[in-house]
């Protein structure tokens, strides 16, 4: 691998102190142009370098970009994705990542249960001030990996594997010709100060899983405090013993489908979230004897 060199980045020396100067790595030799770029980054079109990718400061590119826009009037003109209803059929990374995750509800995603479509007012907020987050930190970092010539692209939609997940990842970028992924969390002051060294289990089994579905071996994990904007970044590698446990998950579910039945019944203690699930009247409410699952529209989807 090339020899590391520093960039002087000319912002604030609060700024240089708090995240130190950014380091630009020398890329590797090239090599013969692969699948992974056009598949999993489509409009790159780029090649790609052997070896590990180094790591970077996603965060000082940030800050750099930021304060490069002292004098100058903020554009901020991007459409907002609110979101819609989850493709079903599916195991979707974010769920199948929690420690107390329902199996139940795993195998009604894959049989295309019928599911509540209510959301009340105070959790509409709650999505919708979480995708305009996303959006406002996609922007920067679209701007911010360009000062470097590097490309970003927000929301890649990551393909089906065998053990049928499929997910999107918050975005992919190449940075001196190394292709990295984005996830992008927020949460309370609290959960922020508390964070270690290291993210949550379930961030980087998820954002694992999306390394898994794209090939892209290295990401980084950005998380922003709701209370002040602070923010905390965490460089992450593909950990094949995290996809093998969550691969393990989707096996034991699976199953249970394809040998028509559903996976017991949680209680609250191991994490039922009642009336909050989306399957609740189905499982446990006024459906629970009248509806009847079909496991052949799984075996339609293959």
């Amino acid at each position: 691998m090339g020899q590391s060199m520093k960039v002087n980045l000319t912002y604030s020396d609060k700024i240089r102190e708090t995240h130190g100067l950014l380091r630009v790595v020398k890329p590797a030799p090239l090599v013969a142009q692969t699948a992974l770029v056009p598949t999993v980054l489509p409009k790159f079109n780029l090649p790609v370098v052997q070896g590990l990718a180094p790591e970077f400061s996603l965060i000082s590119l940030i800050d750099r970009y930021l304060f490069s826009l002292n004098g100058e009037e903020p554009q901020f003109n991007v459409k907002v994705r609110l979101g819609g209803p989850r493709s079903q059929g599916v195991f979707h990374p974010s769920e199948i990542c929690k420690e107390d995750a329902c199996h139940r509800a795993m195998a009604y995603e894959l049989i295309f249960a019928p599911a509540s479509k209510t959301i009340d007012a105070r959790l509409r907020r709650i999505f919708d001030n979480g995708h305009f987050t996303h959006a406002r930190i996609q922007h920067v970092v679209t701007e911010a990996v360009k000062t470097v010539g590097g490309l970003f692209k927000d929301e890649i939609r990551l393909p089906i594997n065998p053990e049928r997940v499929a997910g999107t990842t918050d975005g992919g970028m190449i940075v001196n010709q190394w292709p990295y992924l984005l996830e992008i969390k927020s949460m309370n002051k609290k959960n922020f100060v508390a964070l270690g060294k290291a993210p949550w289990e379930e961030h980087y089994d998820q954002l694992n899983i999306y390394m898994r579905l794209s090939r892209v071996k290295a990401a980084i994990i950005l998380i922003e405090c709701k209370d002040n904007q602070d923010q905390r970044e965490f460089f992450v590698r593909y950990d094949e013993k995290r996809w093998m446990r969550i691969e393990n998950v989707t096996k034991t579910v699976l199953g249970y489908v394809m040998a028509d039945q559903l996976p017991e019944r949680i209680s609250a203690e191991n994490g039922c979230q009642g009336k909050d699930c989306k399957f609740y009247e189905i499982c446990k409410g006024s459906q629970q004897n009248s509806w009847r699952p079909n496991f052949n529209l799984l075996e339609m989807t293959k």
